[in-house]
């Protein structure tokens, strides 16, 4: 089979041709790419490599029980040093900011599963790539982020993570028809002839922590100011206020607010503490606003299991092969690559990073980008080793055909 003929597809590419020609043919068909990432994008990378580290930490044999928390906060301690590190004194603020949110997001993971996964599961491969013969000329590339062995039943196991702005309990009503999962099952199997893959664990992570409650501060001549956040550490600072012109023993400052708030009952609670240590009493409203809070963090870090049947699988590797039928048409130009206005402003996801240049309408994209170095955008380039590179994020990766 010719280079020439021969076909590469990501789930990511059949994803966004069924969400919208439009943008598929700016991105795959003429290699019109955002020339940054954004702020979400930066941080789902940087989550998944703190996990892979701490997945390749796992993996040794002689790790014991006792000391997986210490191996693990060591593994994301270092990704995130290095990652500062090669910022530089350049680094922005909120890049700093999203090397913060990432590691608490990694370290409310390491608490709630790494123990658990430990003594449950042995490490069997992370973050590999693989590229799979779906039909003749036709290849799937993949990465999957972390494959399992249950120790007990000696089953296969799928662990994937995913970053998201909303609630992370809701997402397992989508995985029924979740289009991407079951071609890694697709591609396990033929890596792993004779054992049964259908297994998945989907790890949820929040791109938000639980927020910290407002503080009511009182400014000179005991007017109370907006509400302000204020975090534990800031908090150690509101004793100096005192001699700012506020009379603490008659006016007490630092009255948690009891004001809607995006978190949960501990860490709630937990403000509630450090305001009965500055010496201000915790009022019942105060105690009855935490009861209505919830008890878990299910909202920013959730796990959901789910089994995929073989019938299932056949069924993504149909779909796959017709959505490839259509990508073909497209590029013989026997059908036009229409835009779904409705994928502007998705849902519960990132915008469409290419409704700028769409909503422009102009008749050439490339000689548009190639013009305007300030568009936002850059032509990459479409070969077949380098849209490989792109998929997998990963220059010279090595895959098994399988």
């Amino acid at each position: 089979m010719s280079k020439r003929r021969l076909m590469i597809v990501s789930q990511s590419e059949i994803n966004t041709f069924r969400t919208c020609r439009q943008r598929w043919h700016y991105k795959y068909g003429l290699g019109v790419h955002r020339a940054d990432s954004t702020p979400a994008m930066r941080a789902g990378t940087l989550a998944h490599k703190c996990l892979q580290a701490i997945a390749m930490k796992m993996s040794a044999p002689t790790v014991q029980d006792k000391d997986v928390l210490m191996l693990a906060h060591f593994a994301l301690d270092n990704v995130i040093a290095n990652e500062i590190s090669a910022m530089g004194h350049a680094a922005h603020a909120d890049a700093l900011e999203t090397c913060a949110l990432v590691d608490d997001m990694v370290r409310r993971y390491i608490a709630k599963y790494a123990r658990e996964d430990h003594a449950r599961y042995e490490v069997v491969s992370v973050e590999t790539p693989y590229r799979a013969r779906i039909a003749s000329g036709v290849h799937d590339v993949m990465r999957v982020d972390l494959l399992l062995r249950d120790r007990r039943t000696r089953e296969l196991v799928l662990m994937e993570h995913k970053t998201i702005d909303g609630d992370a309990s809701r997402l397992d009503a989508r995985l029924d028809v979740d289009p991407q999962t079951p071609g890694y099952l697709f591609a396990l199997g033929r890596a792993h002839k004779g054992e049964e893959v259908g297994r998945v664990i989907l790890n949820v992570l929040r791109r938000k922590a639980p927020s910290e409650p407002h503080v009511l501060l009182l400014k000179k001549a005991g007017k109370t100011a907006p509400m302000q956040c204020v975090t534990p550490v800031c908090e150690e600072h509101l004793l100096a206020l005192q001699g700012d012109g506020i009379d603490r023993p008659k006016s007490p400052q630092g009255l948690v607010s009891v004001a809607a708030c995006d978190t949960t009952r501990a860490v709630y609670l937990a403000a509630l503490a450090r305001q009965g240590a500055r010496g201000v009493m915790v009022t019942a409203e105060q105690i009855a606003f935490s009861d209505t809070l919830p008890a878990t963090d299910e909202k920013w870090l959730t796990r959901h299991e789910w089994f995929y049947t073989q019938r299932e699988i056949d069924r993504w590797q149909s779909d796959t092969l017709a959505d490839v039928k259509l990508i073909r048409m497209v590029q013989s130009g026997k059908l036009a690559p229409s835009r779904n206005g409705a994928a502007c402003f998705p849902q519960n996801a990132m915008r469409c990073d290419h409704r700028e240049l769409c909503t422009m309408d102009v008749s050439d994209p490339v000689a548009h980008v190639n013009g305007s170095p300030e568009s936002g955008f850059v032509i990459k380039d479409q070969s077949i080793e380098a849209r490989i590179s792109r998929m997998l994020d990963e220059q010279g990766a090595e895959l098994d055909v399988v």
